[in-house]
């Protein structure tokens, strides 16, 4: 067994990689329950912002099921300790690009709500795979 697997990883990947895993969740949940037209989660938003989610055409939810679903298995990858969390990322990232450029979201929310953290994570895990903790 190489010294890189024997090697305990550095606790820094469990609190960056499970924060990652977190946030990523909290964005599946916010999806699931927006998608299966929750009508407790609905009730929080206005009329207009529903309408709005309801003309999603079915391949930009797609797009957006992809970034959801890929930064979910990227931080795991991270907590892994897989290099493939670097690639997983990366199309969540591309897909979540896609999603906002489509729905032109600047005037609704911050793009840094879904981009930041998966940007963070796209980073951190290249890090982590050129100092070998990453295999």
């Amino acid at each position: 067994m190489s010294e890189t697997l024997a090697a305990r990883p550095p606790r820094h990947l469990w609190i960056i990689g499970g924060l990652a895993l977190v946030w990523s969740l909290l964005g599946a949940l916010d999806f699931s329950l927006l998608v299966t037209r929750n009508a407790w989660y609905l009730s929080h938003f206005t009329p207009e912002q529903i309408e709005h989610g309801n003309s999603y055409p079915d391949w930009l939810v797609a797009a957006w099921t992809i970034a959801v679903c890929c930064g979910v298995i990227g931080t795991l990858l991270i907590l892994m300790r897989k290099k493939l969390a670097v690639s997983v990322l990366l199309v969540s990232f591309l897909f979540w690009m896609l999603w906002a450029a489509k729905l032109d979201v600047a005037g609704d929310i911050s793009l840094a709500v879904p981009l930041l953290p998966v940007l963070v994570s796209i980073v951190y895990a290249r890090f982590m795979t050129r100092a070998g903790v990453l295999i």
